[in-house]
């Protein structure tokens, strides 16, 4: 009953996109918004299931690199309210740094949903043209510290 669930959700987000064929995307819902790339997921669990989101923020950059990975860690630490909360990763696979996130499904509606993506993907470009990282002549962090936190937090996570 709950991948029933998921699958009306990705209906949805297909049908405020204009994305056709929708069934296409129920085992992996590959999508770009803003120019950024998510993956989303279908997770089993107790009650209405969880949607996995991964979305790609790009590669490491060779200078500066050590500043950027405690920035990230710095990152991860404002991002941190419990169980589930939205991370960034390194994969080893792929190369690029990720962000990743957890949502209950039962209570997840497209337009937040894709509300949500949108904010990660702004997030994303932050991340690609500055690497979280304080420019000498600024004074101010790139991006706000907790405030992917708050956004995510509307929407249920576990």
């Amino acid at each position: 009953m709950s991948f029933d669930h998921y699958r009306s959700l990705i209906d949805q987000v297909c049908e405020l996109t204009l994305i056709p064929n929708p069934e296409t995307l129920y085992e992996n819902a590959s999508l770009q918004v803003r120019g950024v790339d998510f993956s989303l997921f279908y997770r089993e669990s107790p009650g209405a299931g969880e949607v996995l989101i991964y979305c790609g923020f790009g590669p490491l950059p060779q200078r500066r690199r050590d500043e950027v990975m405690q920035c990230l860690l710095e990152t991860n630490l404002y991002l941190f309210n419990g169980q589930n909360s939205p991370a960034l990763a390194y994969n080893a696979e792929t190369g690029q740094v990720v962000l990743v996130s957890v949502l209950l499904l039962d209570a997840l509606e497209a337009q937040r949903l894709l509300d949500m993506l949108g904010y990660i993907s702004g997030m994303a470009k932050q991340w690609q043209e500055s690497y979280f990282l304080k420019e000498p002549q600024k004074t101010e962090h790139p991006m706000p510290h907790g405030a992917l936190r708050s956004s995510l937090a509307k929407a249920p996570v576990r």
